[in-house]
């Protein structure tokens, strides 16, 4: 047997399904032509051999091209690499719907070969798999939570005849507490990072609108509130990235009772109007060491808590401060996390007139997933005691039910002046910078703001999705690129590989690392190998042109 005519009959007599395509235009995706197929790819498609030879996979597969397979088929064509896809669904008029194993490699001649199986009835497997391991795991659930209802009543009896056990029981319940408050750094690493990608938006618009209005604008006012807002929001992120291990707190010297002023109309219409907001702020306190963002979300959690305690009804919450000397006995019998020294405190208190709780209610308020409110609530508490434990301070709590709540912050006093903490200002439309910026992020809504400021501040931007694109536009075009702005984070090629590459193609590219993480945690990845400077996201305008500015005006990065 002659050698084409081998090749002819192994792909006929395959297995799986087989695709072969010639990229006709090497800049055009559609001009992709199937030039061979074989009879397992008409099984597995539904579609005859004769019907798709010879035409283009738009016009064969019209449904592919918004999953990007054609774009991804041109790709490998040029690159002369291969990729592997896992769970391509797909079906049409004509193809039969099922999922699909793929594997696409570049040949010559500038064709591009695709063998795949059909995998649907093992997908349907797997579902079924997975369905059946969540039923067990729901029934192990309802019998470990009968077990552990049973074994609370057990030691609530042993408690009753053993008085002796109190100590005991009270170390393992402060254990289990800071085994739970463990929990929440799981939740704020998986969300710090998209919304910090998310509040790019929303700071850098308000950013670019207050550059273009006019101060006598009446929409100036509405514009600065959503500056401020995004502004409070990034704080929060950071205090995520905190209790993550992600980020550092900023500590200060704080007045509770300036801040309490401060944040005053956010308190407010962040409450029905059902509820009325009474001030009883202590003047000239002593200042406290703390973190701000930290600081502002124990009061707008314990806020909020207590006007939903007041469900529908009208009802009062009172905001307290004040300045008290605490012995040790004052505090271990009326706080928790009782390890606390003597000495001077500034407290905080809330109080409510809502629905109060009954004891079993509040020996859980504190779990991060513990709620009697509606199904999303419940982190609130636990967060307020992770930040306070943090602070080195403590929490006193009294409810009775129909009589309201009363939550009780002790945080330990400073020597120190208190600082201000406010940073609110209009960017700065004057400046000018020149040159070529590559903009590399995997978020449209950062590259579309990053763009229109960095245009605005007069550079000319070019966007990459991701490290992979990015790095191919530097291979073409290295020498006419001034700095990159490149995210850490991202599918395919990540920061930390891409700036590798990129560093091999041209090794004096200067590359200033953007993240959502803390700038220690992100830079970490590139200790010793000139990285040009960090901003962290979201980051402002004026920040940004600071940070272009002096990187592209100091000799040494020239």
């Amino acid at each position: 047997m002659n050698e084409p005519q081998l090749y002819a009959d192994v792909v006929h007599n395959m297995q799986v399904g087989l695709h072969l395509y010639q990229l006709e235009n090497l800049d055009d995706d559609r001009s992709l032509r199937m030039i061979v197929t074989n009879p397992a790819a008409s099984l597995f498609t539904g579609v005859a051999m004769e019907e798709v030879l010879g035409k283009t996979l738009d016009e064969n597969f019209p449904g592919l091209r918004e999953k990007g397979i054609p774009q991804l088929y041109a790709e490998i064509v040029r690159s002369g690499r291969s990729q592997e896809l896992e769970d391509v669904y797909y079906s049409d008029d004509r193809v039969i719907q099922g999922a699909f194993a793929v594997m696409a490699f570049a040949l010559p001649d500038n064709c591009v070969g695709v063998v795949f199986e059909n995998i649907t009835k093992r997908k349907q497997a797997e579902q079924g798999l997975a369905q059946a391991r969540a039923e067990l795991e729901q029934r192990v659930e309802e019998r470990t939570r009968q077990l552990a209802q049973s074994n609370q009543e057990l030691q609530q009896e042993i408690d009753a005849r053993h008085a002796e056990e109190t100590q005991r029981r009270n170390l393992e319940k402060k254990l289990q507490q800071a085994q739970k408050l463990e929990s929440l750094g799981v939740l704020a690493g998986g969300i710090a990072h998209d919304f910090n990608n998310l509040l790019m938006g929303v700071l850098g618009n308000a950013e670019m609108a207050l550059l273009d209005l006019a101060p006598e604008s009446p929409a100036l006012p509405c514009i600065t509130d959503i500056q401020t807002s995004a502004l409070r929001l990034a704080e929060l992120t950071k205090q995520m990235l905190a209790y993550s291990g992600r980020g550092k707190f900023v500590v200060e010297h704080i007045n509770i009772s300036k801040m309490v002023e401060e944040i005053t109309h956010l308190l407010e219409v962040s409450i029905p109007k059902k509820v009325v907001i009474k001030y009883d702020l202590a003047q000239d306190l002593p200042a406290i060491e703390a973190d701000a963002s930290q600081v502002r979300q124990v009061i707008m959690n314990l806020l909020t808590n207590a006007a939903e305690a007041c469900q529908d009804r009208s009802g009062i919450v009172t905001l307290h401060t004040g300045f008290v000397h605490a012995d040790e006995k004052y505090i271990s019998e009326n706080y928790l996390l009782d390890q606390l020294p003597e000495g001077y405190y500034v407290y905080l208190e809330v109080s409510d007139t809502g629905c109060g709780m009954d004891e079993q209610a509040q020996e859980k308020i504190f779990d991060p997933f513990f709620s009697t409110k509606f199904t999303g609530r419940g982190l609130g508490l636990a967060a307020v005691l992770g930040i306070v434990r943090g602070h080195g301070g403590a929490i006193k709590v009294y409810s009775e039910p129909k009589r309201g709540s009363s939550f009780k912050v002790l945080l330990p006093a400073s020597d120190e002046t208190a600082t201000n903490f406010v940073d609110l200002r209009k960017p700065d439309s004057t400046f000018h910078g020149q040159g070529v910026v590559l903009l590399v992020d995997d978020e449209e809504t950062v590259r579309a703001i990053g763009r229109r400021m960095l245009e605005r501040m007069g550079y000319t931007v070019w966007t990459a999705e991701d490290g992979d694109v990015a790095v191919q536009m530097v291979q073409k075009k290295a020498d006419q690129i001034s700095v990159i702005l490149l995210d850490l984070t991202m599918p395919k090629m990540d920061g930390v590989e891409a700036f590798r590459e990129m560093r091999r193609i041209r090794s004096d590219l200067k590359v200033i690392l953007s993240s959502g993480y803390n700038q220690q945690d992100a830079t970490s990845h590139f200790a010793g190998k000139g990285l040009a400077g960090f901003i962290q996201k979201p980051y402002r305008y004026d920040t940004l042109a600071e940070t272009l500015a002096e990187l592209l005006s100091d000799p040494k990065q020239n």
